[in-house]
């Protein structure tokens, strides 16, 4: 596709039809806050700078190279969590954190939609207006699973109605889209959260091989082990035993950690 393209070059103005424009090392292309540019993809050579205002017309071309690129849109750069690595339950809560190339202020509560097994988790915005990084709120709640904690799509943040806005000190709108799920500066890359609400699958006890005991007055040891417990998303952290003179009683031995042993 060729259109007709009218750019600024330090102090000059060019007239072009481009699909691709490049910027070879030393020069300079302005854009004001009214242009209205259209070219597929922009080339930003070492040593040149691409500046634009307000670049919002810029949703089809892709500025790239090694050059400076100084845009008026925020962008995310990455998705993160200030919750440390590890496994969490129904009621515990993960902050969520995304990450903007420039300061942004917010208006309203925007959302974000995580991946979460059968019913996706929508989170709301709590802080972080005036700084470039904002941080969203989740609950875990039961039946959410996953096994690396995930927005659902690039297009995860969004607004739930026209009032609410995220954008720069110069009213430029905050372009919304994030990392994609699993790629590089994406939350699934960046840090290894598990969603874990559901109780480990049950296995077996049993005594030990010794004669069993049936008569008063007697005092001898008696073993227990255990096999088939497992979680296939957190793992097993470790084992308590109990014994009693009636199921489910604990006069004898109560609750006791058994560590990661399946024998006691």
């Amino acid at each position: 596709m060729r259109i007709l393209v009218t750019i600024a070059f330090l102090f000059s103005w060019l007239t072009a039809q481009v699909d691709v424009i490049t910027l070879p090392g030393g020069a300079r292309m302005d854009l004001p806050h009214t242009a209205n540019v259209r070219v597929d993809t922009i080339m930003v050579k070492s040593g040149a700078t691409f500046a634009a205002e307000s670049p919002r017309d810029f949703s089809e071309a892709i500025a790239t190279g090694n050059g400076t690129i100084i845009t008026g849109q925020p962008l995310v750069s990455s998705v993160s969590s200030s919750t440390s690595d590890g496994a969490y339950n129904a009621g515990d809560t993960v902050l969520v954190t995304i990450t903007f190339s420039e300061n942004v202020t917010v208006t309203g509560t925007p959302q974000l939609t995580m991946e979460t097994g059968s019913t996706d988790a929508v989170l709301n915005y709590v802080s972080g207006s005036g700084t470039p990084t904002l941080v969203f709120r989740y609950i875990v709640a039961s039946g959410h699973t996953s096994a690396d904690l995930a927005y659902n799509s690039a297009a995860a943040l969004t607004f739930p109605d026209t009032t609410v806005k995220i954008r720069d000190n110069l009213v430029n709108d905050g372009v919304l889209t994030l990392p994609v799920p699993g790629a590089t500066n994406s939350l699934a890359a960046n840090k290894a959260l598990v969603i874990d609400t559901e109780a480990p699958t049950a296995g077996t006890v049993s005594d030990g091989s010794g004669t069993d005991v049936t008569y008063s007055g007697s005092s001898t040891s008696v073993t227990a082990n255990w096999t088939g417990f497992s979680d296939a998303l957190s793992g097993i952290a470790g084992y308590e035993i109990a014994v009693g003179t009636t199921s489910g009683a604990t006069n004898v031995l109560s609750w006791t950690s058994a560590g990661d042993v399946t024998t006691y």
